[in-house]
Order: C-alpha cells, then structure tokens, then sequence
C-alpha cells in the first residue's frame, strides 16, 4: 500500500526536507553545538517527581479539562502575577470578565500554537516572522491556507522597522490582512529580547 497516497495536500506540503538535512548534516559531524530545540541540560525537580509519583499512587490518570486541570490553572495565575505582573484569570474565558486575559494549559507550545493560528488566522492571512524563528511557525501558516511573510533579522538579532526585521504592512485599501506577528522571546538560538517598547514601533 501506498502510504503517501494517504496523506492529504496539506500534509504533503510541508517541507521537512531541509530540517532533514540539518540534522542528517549533524549526526555526520563530531560533537556539534546543539542550537535547535532547547532539550533541558538539568533533571526534573525533585518536588515535580515526588508530585508526579503520588498523583500516580492517588489514582489520578484520567481526562482532565479541556483548558487544563482547575488547580494547575490557579497555580500558574499565581506564579504569573507573583512572578511577571500579569493579571490573568485562571478560567478560560472568565465568567464574571469577559475582556479579562485568562489562560490554558497546552500540551506545549507547539500545541498552543497551532491552536492559536486555528482560531486567529483565515486563509491568505498573512503571518509577520521575524528571523531567526523556529522552523514551525511558517509551516503553521501553510497548514491553515495563510500566508508567512519573513522579516530580514537586524544585526543584534531584534524586531527593527529600519533594518527591516518586520514586512511592511498592508497599503490602504488592500485585502491583504496581517493578522499574526510571531515573536517568542528569548528568540533561540539567539537568546535575544526585545524590549516592550520596540515591537509596538512596529507597523501593525
């Protein structure tokens, strides 16, 4: 059988060919410098064990919520505010405010992502990425029929209007839409962060 005859136009459209030959390039060579998914140098905490194997003894292994356990939701607005000055609300959306932020717990970024370009992103929309970026981000945009527009990185590796580290925005009256600008700093590999102050100097 066929297998490829399977997949989708979607599915056959991302290009993984030259992730492939990066890491085929790297598996040829003598310890190189990893700089690509950030794997943790460090063990797990002795306390998220000690958590993990008496949640396992207390039997609980099943479903939890869609927007993730109740407790770990309050717990992370608590670390948020305690820790960044975020007020964020831990239901999702929150009943008494409904313009309030609130959060969600994902299986990972990659997964909270590919839900946030579901909901935000309509086809030939267009998606602002700074470079360097992780290699997902325009596959995101193909995957849901929109369009990623990269930006040239500025010498210090920052979003920059003048050294054109964002794509200009659309002319008046074009049925173009920039609906998403990705930015996740600290951008790896670089480890740069841009202040609050710079992306909002940005075009819209």
């Amino acid at each position: 059988m066929n297998a490829t005859a399977l997949l989708s136009e979607r599915a056959t459209g991302i290009d993984v060919s030259g992730i492939r030959r990066v890491f085929e390039l790297a598996a040829s060579l003598k310890d190189p410098i990893n700089l690509s998914i950030g794997q943790p140098d460090f063990g797990v905490p002795e306390v998220m064990r000690r958590a993990a194997a008496e949640a396992i003894e207390a039997g609980k292994n099943g479903y939890t919520l869609t927007q993730g356990d109740e407790l770990l939701r309050a717990r992370t607005a608590e670390h948020l505010r305690s820790d960044l000055g975020w007020d964020v609300h831990p239901h999702l959306p929150p009943i008494d405010d409904p313009d309030r932020p609130s959060l969600m717990i994902t299986s990972g970024p990659s997964g909270a992502l590919l839900l946030a370009a579901m909901a935000l992103l309509d086809p030939g929309d267009e998606v602002v990425i700074p470079d360097p970026y992780f290699v997902v981000y325009p596959n995101l945009a193909k995957m849901l029929s929109a369009k990623a527009v990269l930006g040239a990185p500025s010498p210090a590796f920052r979003i920059s209007p003048r050294a054109g580290g964002v794509a200009p925005p659309p002319p008046p009256g074009s049925p173009r839409r920039s609906a998403v600008r990705a930015r996740g700093p600290p951008a790896g590999p670089t480890g740069s962060a841009a202040a609050r102050r710079r992306p909002r100097r940005c075009p819209p």
